[in-house]
């Protein structure tokens, strides 16, 4: 090494030495949005194919149990129907009835595990007997019949929804009407489970001269539930929602499309006390039509979030929800189209709401979906009916899993990066940077992928350049799945530190991630920690990069 290079590099030494590195993405994902759930019908069974056969709720608490309830008819009396699901197939479990000579109808279910569940409906007589509150438990072998109150002896009692976040927490809400026949107006009724027994609990009405009723009700704690429903100002149905905050119920204002227009929620779902949704339908006066209707509540407030429909004409209903986080809901009705009612089901990805696919029977028979659970973004069930060919409902069940198929292997990356410069001082420094790379594989193929790199030298701008060693993949710092991740990528690329191939012109590259076969499809956040090391006798200067990032499939 001659004299006057020796003197130069000295005289660099305490100058600042920069890293820029310019990014070359060869397959950016064509993707518009990435995988969401997809519902395909799963059989369940019928008590009989002769008479009708409804599903009006299900709760799950895994991939592998789930409870459905409905009720079916004898051709003179409804009974209950309750099925589980046990992670291949759904089967019909014994389910209690106060009478063989009596409706029994449940209408919503609230599993907190396999050992615990509350069903809760209604019965009667028939003919002019008043409904009375119906409610079953569940104690991982068998259903029973657990006494509930009623808030009158004269009038109907009716209970449609039920939320449980323990063995010992459950509220029940529906309504009631205290004259015979229902020629009095019906009032917000709600009970509560102590964890022996149940407790009529003091619940707000709009006034006492308006039909108030609640359909869903969600809670989270023991101090928060929200329930919702509406009620009748004597021309329009108008939201109506409900808040317990551990010691009461109160009112909580909520919106409508307008004051001359029908709006009405079925269900609610709360993932805590700053996040719910709302679901139902309001009378579009624009297309005279029903069209889907969704309320969000921030913590503070409801407001009105915009959701779709399949056309503006059709009649779209939105009965139930279930939301596993604040960027995953997963809402389901029917959309009512030319004669025929067809599933319709909602995603809800943190910022807005799509129609995703349903199952349906087939195009000319009936078909909804009521209700809807969902453990996360990759499971959900939703039951409801269908009419057969023969004019009897049986029961419809939806299972919702995410599809990561039909599209093509896309990445997204950092379009450029800079690492933190170093100042020079005649020794070895190395400078290090996180960058966060998007895989996504909507092939379906199950063949796994490669991330591979290579680049070209650092350079400045008097031509120096750093050793074709310089830069190196350390390791992963993290992955993470974001909504519509179908299974998470197992790394097969080991072990690091990796050098990035660097030359004058980019040689061939290296794998610095590999998702082994059927794994890693749908999109994931892959961090990796890069290096660049600088020698102790490099020059001053900003150094540049050209880094190619290419996705390919295969492990």
């Amino acid at each position: 090494m001659d004299g006057q290079s020796q003197l130069t590099r000295i005289i660099t030494a305490g100058v600042m030495l920069s890293i820029v590195v310019t990014m070359l993405v060869v397959a950016r994902s064509p993707i518009a949005s990435a995988g969401s759930p997809q519902g395909s019908i799963v059989p369940s069974p019928n008590v009989t194919t002769t008479q009708s056969n409804y599903l009006q709720s299900t709760s799950c608490t895994s991939t592998t149990f789930c409870m459905a309830v409905g009720y079916y008819s004898t051709g003179s009396y409804d009974q209950t129907l309750i099925e589980e699901w046990n992670g291949t197939s759904w089967s019909i479990v014994t389910s209690q009835n106060t009478s063989t000579a009596q409706n029994n109808e449940l209408e919503g279910v609230s599993c907190t595990s396999t050992t615990f569940c509350m069903a809760v409906g209604y019965y009667n007589g028939g003919g002019s007997s008043p409904d009375e509150t119906l409610i079953e438990e569940w104690k991982g072998a068998s259903w029973s019949t657990v006494t509930s109150p009623n808030a009158t002896t004269t009038g109907d009692n009716i209970l449609s929804g039920v939320s449980c976040t323990s063995t010992g927490f459950c509220m029940t809400a529906g309504d009631y009407c205290s004259a015979g026949n229902c020629s009095s107006v019906f009032q917000t009724l709600v009970e509560e489970w102590s964890g022996t027994s149940w407790s009529i609990v003091t619940s707000s009405n709009t006034t006492t001269t308006q039909n108030n009723y609640l359909q869903g009700v969600s809670c989270t704690s023991t101090s928060f539930c929200m329930a919702a429903g509406y009620y009748y100002t004597g021309s329009y149905d108008q939201t109506l929602v409900l808040e317990w905050k551990g010691t009461s119920w109160s009112v909580v204002t909520s919106p409508n499309t307008s004051t001359t227009e029908a709006n009405v929620l079925y269900g609610v779902s709360c993932t805590g006390s700053t996040f719910c949704m709302a679901t139902g339908y309001y009378y579009n006066s624009t297309y005279a039509t029903d069209s889907t209707l969704v309320l969000e509540w921030s913590g503070t407030s409801w407001s009105v979030v915009t959701s779709p429909n399949i056309c503006p004409t059709c009649r779209n209903y939105l009965y139930g929800v279930s939301c596993s986080s604040t960027s995953f809901c997963l809402a389901v009705g029917e959309d009512f189209n030319n004669g025929n009612a067809y599933t319709l089901a909602e995603e809800w990805n943190g910022t807005s709401w799509s129609i995703i696919t349903s199952a349906s029977t087939n195009t000319t028979q009936q078909n909804l979906l009521n209700g809807v659970a969902c453990t996360s973004t990759a499971f959900c069930m939703a039951a409801g009916d269908y009419i057969n060919a023969s004019n009897f409902n049986q029961t419809l069940v939806d299972e919702f899993g995410m599809v990561c198929s039909g599209g093509s292997l896309g990445l997204s990356a950092p379009t450029s990066a800079a690492f933190p410069g170093v100042t020079l001082d005649g020794t070895n420094q190395t400078s290090t940077l996180p960058l966060t790379f998007t895989p996504d594989d909507e092939t379906g193929t199950g063949n796994g992928w490669n991330l591979d790199v290579t680049s070209t030298t650092f350079t400045n701008a008097s031509s120096d350049s750093l050793p074709t060693s310089a830069s190196s993949v350390t390791g992963v710092s993290s992955v993470t799945l974001p909504t519509g991740n179908c299974s998470a990528p197992t790394n097969t690329v080991t072990p690091y530190p990796i050098t990035v191939p660097a030359g004058t012109t980019a040689p061939t590259a290296a794998a610095v991630y590999s998702a082994n076969t059927n794994s890693g499809e749908g999109p994931a956040n892959v961090t990796l920690n890069f290096a660049v090391t600088v020698p102790g006798y490099a020059y001053s200067g900003t150094y540049t990069s050209t880094w190619t990032f290419t996705i390919a499939s295969g492990p």
